[in-house]
């Protein structure tokens, strides 16, 4: 960070942001630790607002660009929460609904999609207040 000052009146006008860009396991680590450091619990209730896409539908498809297999995106769903879900299920949210919503057929062209739709910077909400997230 580096401070902007008004030579007028010696004042902060605005703060300079030098930084690089983080792979995704990097950004969330860093991001829960925020919000463990600043005691923001997993109680907070915010909504989910992705006008497209269903809160799983949003978690699958932020990993699947991440993560291509549905066997690794079910570990990581598991590991957030109590109710388990299968790989197979991840394969049929995939190729039932996510091919469907975003009218694109195949795997390569739902990845191309949700690129151009940008979900590489949309974290859905569960992952935000989940402060025991594990991508690794």
């Amino acid at each position: 960070l580096k401070p902007i000052i008004n030579p007028h009146d010696n004042c902060v006008t605005a703060i300079s942001v030098e930084s690089r860009q983080l792979d995704a396991t990097t950004y969330l680590y860093k991001l829960l630790m925020f919000f463990e450091k600043n005691k923001i619990n997993s109680s907070l209730k915010i909504p989910h607002c992705d006008d497209k896409l269903t809160l799983r539908e949003h978690e699958i498809a932020f990993l699947l660009l991440y993560y291509k297999s549905p066997k690794k995106i079910a570990t990581i769903l598991n590991n957030l929460s109590d109710k388990p879900v299968s790989a197979k299920t991840i394969s049929n949210i995939i190729s039932g609904g996510l091919y469907h919503k975003l009218n694109v057929y195949g795997i390569d062209a739902l990845i191309e999609k949700l690129y151009l739709l940008q979900y590489q910077n949309k974290i859905p909400v569960s992952f935000l207040i989940n402060l025991h997230l594990e991508l690794a």
